[in-house]
């Protein structure tokens, strides 16, 4: 009995090997982040258009645990020119955090254009909102339970980026469209590991996945940009848009132990011991007359 517990609890240690763990390094959203309302005549009788800038991430939101960061910004502002304004709405958050062997990251920017008043007859009125922010996050591979610095480690990433449109638009005539971007750099220990992007108009989400290996103690950095822009164009007396778009890049990272060759030698041993017992262990059985 004592030998065949042993050599499961060899197969079982072989076996279930322990992951390594994330911890958070330095966070950055420093950057230009800027949002711009215009309004202007395409006659040109109104004048230049008005712009003001929003808040940087982290200007209302600022929350730092051990295992997550939260930042983000929200402004809004009426820009007028002549008899005309229109409201210009920005918001910019920023998420991360980690949980055992997991990571995980997201950016989220959006922009809405709403409560307009049209009040010149006849003038062709345009509307533009931009919302650019950026992240950048550091992760360090830290030892779980029975691992060592300088361990081998398995990265798997998943990134993915999402779009939004919507608009309840009343006008004589109007017209719209969102643009989107987002995109990413990957580092290992400063070494480009990947990089890539996503441009698309409408409603979208589109990602990649990939993997590769580190070793434990090595840092990882990663940068993501997400903006969001609408822009609307209204003729005549009346035109009330409500626009509002979003975008959100998406980043979740696992990291998983590569066993070592005396590991697997470990787990075979244990395996072929457990056999062995199996195999020399007598048969028995019990046999039962029927009498009539």
């Amino acid at each position: 009995m004592k030998k065949t517990l042993l050599t499961l609890a060899l197969a079982t240690m072989a076996a279930h090997a322990q992951a390594a763990t994330w911890t958070l390094g330095d966070t950055s959203t420093s950057g230009s982040r800027f949002s711009v309302a215009a309004l202007t005549d395409t006659v040109g009788s109104l004048g230049s258009a008005n712009q003001f800038l929003s808040g940087n991430i982290g200007s209302y939101i600022n929350e730092t645990t051990i295992d997550s960061v939260t930042v983000g910004s929200w402004d809004a502002s009426t820009v007028t020119l002549g008899g005309n304004s229109i409201d210009l709405g920005i918001s910019h958050e920023a998420n991360v955090s980690i949980a055992g062997n997991v990571a995980i990251a997201n950016l989220i920017t959006s922009v809405s254009l709403d409560n307009a008043t049209i009040a010149d007859t006849g003038l062709t009125l345009n509307y533009h909102g931009h919302a650019p922010s950026r992240l950048t996050q550091n992760f360090i591979i830290a030892p779980e339970l029975g691992e060592a610095m300088g361990d081998l480690v398995n990265i798997n990433m998943d990134i993915w980026a999402t779009h939004s449109l919507d608009g309840n638009l009343i006008a004589d005539s109007l017209t719209f469209e969102q643009d989107f971007y987002s995109s990413y750099d990957l580092y290992l220990n400063g070494s480009v590991m990947d990089a890539g992007s996503f441009d698309a108009l409408g409603s979208v989400g589109v990602g990649e996945y990939w993997s590769f290996q580190a070793h434990i103690g090595d840092e990882i950095r990663l940068e993501m940009r997400s903006q969001s822009q609408i822009t609307g164009t209204a003729l005549g007396l009346g035109g009330t848009p409500e626009l509002f778009g979003g975008s959100e890049a998406f980043a979740s990272m696992t990291v998983t132990p590569v066993p070592e060759p005396e590991s697997w030698a470990m787990l075979l041993m244990g395996l072929g011991l457990v056999g062995l017992r199996l195999r020399s262990k007598p048969k028995s059985f019990t046999q039962n007359k029927i009498s009539a």
